[in-house]
């Protein structure tokens, strides 16, 4: 009985490393290869992530939806806020 209870906290204890996907496990390397230690870029590397994310739902699922939920409307304003971004310093690098 000990064994067992032994086994199976060794698995509820290393599951979560074991079910990550390689997609998150890149995500992980390519954060420790651009920020090494650093919180602070990590954290920025994370919060980027998360607003590439919502642009992605808002294309694909609030446009083809039209969800007009307030996380879509937050995704939205999110693209919006990001293209005008781009098209300034597009326009400043021209």
């Amino acid at each position: 009985m000990k064994k067992a209870i032994v086994i199976m906290l060794f698995f509820i204890c290393s599951g979560p490393a074991w079910a990550k996907t390689e997609e998150s496990q890149l995500i992980e390397q390519m954060k420790k290869q651009a920020c090494g230690k650093d919180q602070a870029c990590q954290s920025l590397f994370t919060s980027a992530l998360g607003m590439t994310a919502m642009i992605s739902r808002y294309h694909g699922e609030c446009l083809g939806d039209n969800d007009l939920s307030k996380q879509c409307k937050n995704a939205e304003n999110t693209y919006k806020e990001i293209q005008s971004e781009y098209e300034r310093d597009k326009a400043a690098r021209n």
